[in-house]
């Protein structure tokens, strides 16, 4: 059920910075626990269930080489319930170039109408492409009918409306109506770190290139179903001297027991603790056609003793990162397809606990320890390796565990392609959110 479709390729120039190579160690061991809920430290009077008391020992081993050449070897106490074995730098420089905005025109820009059968089967009308050719359609677990979701569309049933500023943005995602949130301009969220509470059934999506969050992000909570986040560039959590992210909880994006969430042509970089972290049995996640960059605790999932959740990840250029790329713990079925991962210190993509993951036409540059895996399944298969080092293990090229093709189709480009599409295509695009 697979689908290949022909792409018409342009290069655009770009430059990149460097990450330090880490050791061939993993990127970090951490003891979940499943119960402890979010920490969001936020100070705006919302009453939040918090309670993350980080019981962790984290032994941080670094050869610092981005700023200095002294090797550290501390002791650090973590936010989010995790130990970190840290081999990465102490720092970092941004010197992503971003990726190409287009000038093509709008073809159909809309967020997804349908999604398919129980069957199991994506059947979602939103086929849209802009005049460069950069897919813009949902794909993966997201896309299924489940948990009594029909499929990943957001607010599409409800009323569209336009914000500029962080009152009008929290009291829309909040709301318990269907909204699609068009975000114009940059949006700096106080406190630095506040992370907006979005409730089910909402599209928050950047209008063309403009829509930016700039110091905080979004917490998809319990039971929220129903959302995209789409389109944006979330930045600048960072809290100076502390790249590590072990003084705070400052995500762009952070999902505990959540369903039915598609985050797309995002650019999420230089946050405080994770970009990305999907907890506590959120599943029927995608993550695609993303930048990742500029970050230590790039993708973690986990933070569970369950092995139910199901995660698609595909087509994301992750870049300049340390470790979780992702790091994927306890999925029942995790499928990252044509991902380019490049300058990575510490780790790639970890099949964690007892994760099955499937593993396809990626590439992977300058990568330490590409994938690996622990009691579960990695089933890899044709990606592509570039000047990389330590381990790069599978538990063989056939599936095993899981076909994805039984249970969506999707469209698998060759990796020889991967890079320049991602180049074009990846982040956010101006026919977006119009």
């Amino acid at each position: 059920m697979v689908k290949r479709r022909l792409v018409l390729l342009w290069i655009m120039g770009w430059s990149l910075g460097s990450c330090t190579g880490g050791s061939n160690a993993p990127d970090e061991e951490y003891s979940d626990t499943a119960s402890d809920p979010d920490s969001n430290n936020d100070t705006d009077g919302v009453t939040e269930s918090n309670s993350d008391t980080d019981t962790e020992t984290n032994t941080d081993t670094e050869t610092d080489t981005a700023t200095d050449t002294d090797t550290d070897t501390e002791t650090d106490t973590d936010t989010d319930g995790e130990t970190d074995t840290d081999t990465g730098r102490d720092d970092y420089t941004d010197t992503g170039t971003g990726t190409d905005t287009g000038t093509g025109t709008d073809t159909g820009t809309g967020t997804d109408t349908d999604t398919g059968t129980d069957t199991g089967t994506d059947t979602d009308t939103d086929t849209d492409t802009d005049s460069d050719a950069c897919p813009l359609t949902l794909e993966g677990f997201a896309a299924l009918n489940a948990m009594g979701q029909e499929g990943t569309y957001g607010g599409r049933d409800g009323e569209t409306v336009t914000v500029t500023n962080q009152e009008d943005l929290e009291r829309y995602a909040e709301d318990s109506k269907p909204y699609t949130i068009r975000v114009q301009g940059n949006v700096k969220l106080e406190p630095k770190g506040k992370e907006i509470r979005v409730a089910s059934d909402k599209t928050i999506i950047g209008v063309g290139t403009s829509g930016k969050i700039e110091e905080g992000g979004f917490f998809i909570g319990d039971g929220i179903h129903n959302v995209v986040i789409r389109n944006l560039e979330i930045y600048n959590t960072y809290v100076e001297g502390d790249w590590r992210g072990k003084s705070q909880d400052y995500d762009a994006v952070q999902l505990d027991t959540a369903h039915h969430v598609w985050i797309d042509h995002c650019e999420l970089h230089h946050h405080g603790d994770g970009i990305i972290d999907s907890r506590k049995d959120t599943t029927y996640l995608t993550v695609s056609w993303s930048i990742l960059r500029d970050h230590n605790k790039t993708f973690g999932i986990g933070w569970t003793d369950n092995v139910t959740a199901e995660i698609t990840i595909h087509h994301n250029w992750i870049r300049n990162s340390n470790q979780r790329n992702p790091s994927a713990d306890n999925i029942l079925r995790a499928h990252l397809y044509n991902n380019f991962l490049q300058n990575v210190a510490t780790s790639g993509n970890w099949s964690r606990g007892r994760t099955n993951m499937v593993l396809q036409n990626s590439v992977f540059e300058k990568v330490n320890s590409p994938h690996f895996y622990d009691d579960g399944t990695l089933v890899a298969i044709d990606n592509i390796y570039r000047d990389t080092s330590g381990r790069q293990e599978s538990t063989g090229s056939e599936f095993s565990f899981f076909d994805p093709g039984d249970f969506y189709d999707y469209s698998l480009d060759p990796a020889e392609e991967v890079e320049a599409l991602l180049e074009k295509c990846a982040g956010p695009r101006p026919e977006l959110g119009q």
